[in-house]
């Protein structure tokens, strides 16, 4: 999915992430959603879609919200990670 699918997207729209590109202002977070890259993609969804809380509209999926163009995440990690996507969403969080 990254490699196939969201890296070459991310290429043609300048670099940004799946969730920044249908959302430009983006979403405040209702769930963080952890994930292991071993999962498949379809196990991973099917928890989120069985797991999430009533009411939880917007979820921040780290390969959906994150850049993932070659370099890109290290760029939003590297000055501050206080100031990176993973705070913000960690502290918006219900």
């Amino acid at each position: 999915v990254v490699e196939h699918y969201l890296k070459p997207r991310n290429r043609s729209v300048g670099n940004k992430s799946f969730a920044l590109d249908r959302n430009e202002a983006g979403l405040s977070c209702d769930v963080f959603v952890s994930h292991f890259w071993g999962e498949g993609i379809f196990e991973c969804l099917n928890k989120i879609l069985t797991w999430r809380p009533r009411g939880a509209n917007h979820l921040f999926i780290c390969f959906l919200s994150n850049p993932q163009s070659e370099g890109d995440l290290e760029v939003c990690m590297r000055d501050n990670v206080l100031s990176s996507p993973f705070t913000y969403a960690l502290e918006s969080a219900k």
